[in-house]
């Protein structure tokens, strides 16, 4: 997307003199939504302590003997999948999403509606209406399993990206994003509180604005769960190469990298040689 986005903005570098804020609303909502949306996930987990063991029970019953998740594992996580539901639906990103605005008159639920008004949806209260959720104070992941309820913009009880033909373009890929990183994150550690902390300590304080971001920073203690080996090569092909810590490696055959030894070659180009 970034190399998209340079190689268009010298096409139309004269055309386009609002080019440049653009590009910052496309990083800025690709990176900070979903940074705010993990911090939120981890938050009800580590309040959760069983929703959280739940996941990475299932991580690592379904995902074995390898370093991290990738994209391909995460069809298979459903209760992942059910977590970042319930997680949008507690604490959407956006809470107000963006300023839309009516272009003609219409009636909604006996509201007249006039042109050029400016009209906010509170996601944050839909996802909190008793009329709608049950128990919608509780973070429960367990609702959306077996529930055909998506955020794909068609059902209207769940609408974090937004809905039609203005919803966020980014919605999949942000998904993806926050689905591996938190894949990642439980699969690789367990997570505590630090020594003299209570789950009933922690709060959900919120600082205003276009991202609800958490007020009060979140204080984990990870530790390294045993059974994940670190920076395992054994399922890479003879022959293939893999980029790691800024240098080349050539695997000859599956190995581990703690049983590997370098060597130079030329000083320009780094190998291992497998023992």
């Amino acid at each position: 997307m970034t190399a998209a986005m340079v190689i268009q903005r010298a096409q139309f570098r004269e055309h386009d003199q609002y080019r440049p804020y653009k590009e910052l609303d496309i990083i800025v909502a690709g990176t900070d939504t979903s940074a705010a949306m993990v911090v939120w996930t981890m938050t009800e987990l580590i309040k959760n302590s069983a929703v959280m063991r739940k996941v990475q029970d299932e991580l690592r019953n379904l995902i074995r003997g390898k370093n991290f998740i990738d994209e391909d594992d995460l069809p298979k996580l459903t209760y992942l999948k059910a977590v970042v539901k319930e997680t949008f639906r507690f604490h959407p990103a956006a809470p107000l999403l963006i300023v839309r605005e009516a272009i003609q008159n219409c009636s909604i639920q006996g509201y007249d509606i006039l042109p050029k008004s400016l009209l906010l949806v509170n996601v944050w209260a839909i996802g909190r209406d008793p009329e709608i959720w049950d128990n919608p104070e509780k973070f429960m992941p367990e609702r959306f399993l077996g529930s055909s309820v998506d955020f794909k913009g068609q059902d209207f009880e769940l609408i974090p990206f937004g809905a039609g033909r203005r919803m966020c373009p980014g919605m999949l890929l942000g998904i993806a994003n926050l689905e591996l990183a938190l894949a990642n994150l439980l699969y690789s550690f367990d997570w505590e509180l630090p020594i003299g902390v209570k789950k009933e300590d922690i709060d959900t304080d919120m600082i205003p604005g276009i991202a609800m971001h958490k007020k009060n920073p979140l204080c984990f203690v990870a530790k390294k769960f045993p059974q994940v080996n670190q920076r395992v090569f054994r399922f890479l092909p003879p022959a293939h190469s893999v980029q790691y810590s800024g240098l080349l490696w050539l695997i000859e055959r599956p190995c581990t990298l703690e049983r590997a030894r370098w060597f130079d070659q030329r000083k320009v180009r780094r190998f291992v040689q497998l023992s």
